[in-house]
């Protein structure tokens, strides 16, 4: 669950080389942005998407929070999570990572990110891993997905994230593996 949380004083909340996680809170949200500094060109936008907007017009509570992982010329990689508030017993809770293109600004599939045989062959291993842990672990099942994965460039390795079904909303299992 992601608590939360005050503006720092520059509205920084943390820099690696040419990526910053700027914050902006007021009312009932705190959200978190993450800019590229060498182009100047936002990755994840403070403002409030049209969902996010939708809760905060209804009177709830949202916290949305950005972490980098890895940076690198080409990729940033961050985990993303959520807390959000509208009425009810408790707060919905989501963790994700994504990787971001920092030529293009978006996030991207791992198939943009290595070869296509690459990407089918992590997959493929990841999923394996993913199967025996769960099996081992006796938890309900995760899923991969193309979108969910960290890049790291300087130690030649990637990292799937199976997303938790609704029971276990709010939790990711990363797989590292080399490429």
């Amino acid at each position: 669950m992601v608590r939360e949380r005050s503006q720092p004083a520059d509205g920084l909340r943390e820099r690696t080389d040419n990526i910053a996680v700027m914050s902006h809170c007021e009312g009932q949200s705190c959200l978190d942005g993450l800019r590229d500094l060498r182009t100047g060109r936002e990755l994840i936008s403070l403002a409030p998407t049209r969902d996010e907007k939708r809760i905060l017009n209804g009177e709830g509570s949202l916290q949305r929070v950005v972490k980098l992982a890895h940076s690198s010329d080409h990729f940033v990689s961050i985990y993303t999570g959520y807390s959000e508030y509208s009425g009810g017993a408790h707060a919905n809770n989501s963790l994700s990572c994504e990787t971001y293109d920092r030529r293009t600004g978006r996030p991207i599939r791992l198939k943009n990110a290595v070869t296509a045989k690459q990407a089918k062959s992590l997959t493929l291993r990841a999923r394996k891993k993913l199967e025996a842990f769960q099996q081992e672990q006796r938890l309900p099942v995760y899923q991969l997905t193309q979108e969910g994965f960290l890049h790291d460039a300087s130690s030649g390795r990637v990292a799937l994230c199976a997303e938790a079904p609704p029971l276990m909303a709010g939790t990711i299992i990363v797989i590292w593996l080399q490429q």
